[in-house]
């Protein structure tokens, strides 16, 4: 998912990042582009806090779990001083297929709006999100351990968007 490795270490480090990332302006235009800690484009950034190693070969396979138990660890370290400073969270289901969730969904037949970003790019890559509305800002930020495939990194992200992008 991200361009570049931007995996730091400490929680302080993390929240120095989400700092700066809460007050960048937002990108112009459309295309997906590459910033300092990540990548962002209208109305949103998406950063990697940290990731694990890739578990390319079959000994690393092993190692998964453990790595996940980590960033979990990590997440819920971010996520406790996040709310102490905005609150509780809302978590978010990033599902990108609720209809097989919920039979009142729409019918695979009937017109789905695509998802706004950041929320697009999430969608299959995490499965929930824990997010909050920043106070006093037209912006919400969240938090979410993706993997691209079970070969790939684990990755804690941090996102904002733009309030009109908030999951409902």
């Amino acid at each position: 998912m991200r361009p570049q490795n931007y995996s730091s270490g400490s929680t302080d480090e993390q929240l120095s990042i989400i700092g700066t990332l809460i007050t960048q302006p937002f990108l112009e235009g459309k295309e997906r582009t590459e910033t300092e800690h990540g990548w962002g484009g209208a109305g949103f950034h998406i950063t990697v806090l940290r990731a694990t190693q890739g578990f390319w070969r079959d000994e690393a396979r092993g190692e998964s779990e453990s790595a996940l138990v980590e960033l979990m660890a990590n997440l819920t370290a971010v996520a406790d001083v996040l709310t102490e400073r905005w609150g509780d969270p809302t978590t978010v289901d990033l599902w990108p297929y609720p209809e097989f969730d919920d039979p009142d969904y729409l019918t695979i037949e009937q017109e789905l709006e695509p998802a706004p970003e950041p929320l697009a790019t999430l969608y299959g890559y995490a499965f929930s999100m824990s997010a909050w509305r920043i106070p006093s800002t037209s912006r919400w930020f969240g938090l979410a351990i993706g993997q691209g495939d079970t070969e790939f990194p684990y990755e804690l992200l941090a996102v904002v968007g733009e309030e009109s992008s908030f999951p409902q």
